[in-house]
């Protein structure tokens, strides 16, 4: 609700502060361990920027004409695995053509076999998610080679997972 009070700019950055402290959380809790604060506030940084220049982006393609790149929806989801005690956590963020976050979710998995299952689950989750929250073509963002290849043969592999 105090988002709301906020210009959209400034709802935008906070989400992705949030969302980073999220993932830092993760990653102290679950992976890596601590990160650098001067780490986040690059990472921040390149974010904002990269989201400002897909904004202008998007002023150049359409003033060519090129409007089948707008009302797209960009879903990125992660998964993270935790080997010892068979926990997981799921996240997924979407924005539309803009750059604007149009909606953040989280999942915690109490039983998962392995991380290639939190991935597909994450996946899974952004596209339900997205299917109920988006209209047009989405493009869905993961980093499991195993999940995309899965994802993308022809014939069932389900249990190849």
């Amino acid at each position: 609700l105090l988002l709301d009070r906020c210009f959209p700019e400034q709802q935008h950055l906070t989400k992705l502060v949030l969302w980073r402290a999220w993932s830092v959380h993760n990653n102290i809790r679950y992976q890596s361990g601590p990160t650098q604060l001067v780490d986040s506030v690059y990472y921040l940084l390149n974010i904002r920027d990269s989201l400002k220049q897909s904004q202008e982006q998007d002023v150049v393609l359409t003033s060519k004409g090129n409007e089948h790149y707008m009302g797209w929806t960009k879903v990125n989801v992660d998964g993270s695995f935790i080997y010892q005690t068979g926990a997981a956590g799921v996240g997924v963020i979407a924005r539309n053509s803009r750059g604007e976050v149009l909606f953040t979710a989280w999942r915690v998995l109490f039983r998962c076999a392995n991380a290639v299952e939190a991935e597909a689950q994450a996946c899974a989750k952004g596209v339900r998610l997205a299917t109920q929250w988006t209209q047009g073509s989405v493009i869905i963002e993961i980093d499991c080679a195993r999940v995309v290849k899965a994802m993308t043969r022809k014939e069932d592999v389900g249990s190849q997972l």
